[in-house]
């Protein structure tokens, strides 16, 4: 069984032709410990050009983690005159409503638009719910453990391992992540699903015979 057919049969009512990849950059972790979004990126399934792309940068109106910008490269200088993330909410879920949405380590990137969504309910005097209320939110990375259940699977590594072109990246980017996500998912939808995982194959360990342990025995005693 391919990917794309394991997704046909899991999500019988989605159309993946029509799915969009996402990615954020955040000024930290988590959270609920005060961090925000910086940077959204997204790009649909089949777009080579901008008619189909969303790219925002924000103000998270606080310091950001120093780990943080050696990871992604935004600052504080560089992002005080973006807006706030509130500003744009309703941009982008009108941009994902209704389609597919495909993250890499997708709780991550939900929970801060789900956290994101609530200040900006709050800002803008209107219950805008949660990210699911508006699309199918499906993880790459739990995808990719299907087809490559022993092996690296952060986005460098899939790249490196499909052949898919990352030597512009000198720092994360959320738009750029999404399109190595794009191109990586692209490529997996052609690839078997591992025997661990393949329910129309016979995965290994049915082949382990177990022998049951009689507990009417007692166990020998070996004297020293």
């Amino acid at each position: 069984m391919t990917l794309l057919e394991y997704l046909k049969e899991k999500y019988p009512a989605v159309d993946f032709s029509a799915a969009v990849l996402f990615d954020t950059e955040t000024t930290g972790f988590k959270f609920e410990e005060g961090h925000r979004i910086v940077e959204f990126g997204a790009v649909g399934i089949n777009a080579e050009n901008e008619e189909d792309r969303l790219h925002l940068y924000f103000n998270p109106d606080r310091d950001i983690d120093i780990d943080a910008v050696n990871t992604h490269g935004l600052t504080v200088e560089r992002l005080e005159e973006e807006p706030e993330f509130y500003l744009k909410a309703k941009e982008i879920l009108t941009f994902l409503k209704g389609r597919p949405v495909i993250a890499h380590n997708a709780k991550f990137d939900e929970s801060f638009i789900d956290g994101e969504l609530m200040i900006a309910s709050r800002r803008l005097e209107e219950k805008l719910g949660t990210l699911k209320d508006y699309c199918v939110i499906v993880d790459s990375l739990e995808l990719a453990k299907l087809i490559f259940p022993t092996q690296r699977i952060n986005l460098d590594a899939l790249c490196s391992k499909l052949g898919v072109d990352k030597t512009g990246r000198k720092f994360h980017g959320a738009l750029l992540d999404s399109c190595l996500l794009r191109d990586v998912f692209n490529k997996m939808l052609k690839l078997e699903l591992s025997d661990v995982y393949d329910d129309n194959k016979k995965p290994y360990f049915d082949d382990i015979q177990v022998t049951p342990l009689d507990l009417k025995k007692r166990p020998r005693v070996v004297e020293c």
